[in-house]
């Protein structure tokens, strides 16, 4: 995907990205299919690097300001090769860690600054338990299909992932249906967030 091909935003799109710009905590119902990964790649594209530009120059490795969790390990592939793709010409770097790759790629990606990981629940749990990542500068957070993530039973991961994120960060959340136990969470962590639908 290139820059000339991006040109009518869809309607998830249209909906989801100013919210996200705006510094808004976001919960976005839509389709498989539906346009989701620009909804919410392009607007974390801009807010790291302009929180980059603002910050100045830090150590990163081990330590991404972004963080968009994923249900399996086809989806992180498929989401790392997008935001790379959109962060070519950024000098963004996005890394990826699931199952599928081996152990020593991961560790080796997760040594290098990275400012966007994409991880499953899995790897993420086993790479922080291990001291190789760090989410405590994480500003962002997507949960990509999480009702995937529900249904899988991760709740328990996603809640240790808030806990161990920055105070100050937003959550962009996309997925196809609210399963009841998330729109509990929702409710009393994120009673501020802004539901859209296509």
């Amino acid at each position: 995907m290139r820059a000339q091909e991006l040109q009518t935003p869809l309607e998830i799109q249209q909906k989801a990205i100013p919210l996200a710009l705006g510094g808004r905590n976001l919960v976005a119902i839509a389709e498989t299919g539906s346009g989701k990964t620009l909804a919410y790649g392009l607007p974390l594209m801009d807010r790291v690097k302009r929180y980059e530009e603002e910050r100045g120059e830090t150590d990163l490795r081990g330590s991404p300001l972004g963080l968009v969790m994923c249900p399996t390990r086809e989806l992180a592939d498929q989401v790392v090769r997008v935001l790379k793709d959109l962060a070519h010409e950024t000098r963004l770097r996005v890394r990826g860690i699931y199952g599928g790759v081996p152990r020593a790629r991961n560790r080796r990606d997760l040594e290098g600054a990275l400012e966007i990981l994409v991880s499953t629940p899995g790897r993420l749990e086993r790479f922080c338990g291990e001291g190789m990542l760090n989410l405590s500068e994480v500003r962002w957070l997507v949960l990509d299909e999480a009702d995937h993530l529900f249904e899988a039973g991760f709740q328990d991961e996603l809640n240790t992932v808030l806990d161990r994120i920055h105070e100050d960060h937003r959550l962009w959340l996309f997925s196809a249906t609210l399963p009841r136990q998330l729109e509990r969470i929702l409710g009393e962590r994120f009673p501020d967030a802004e539901t859209v639908r296509s």
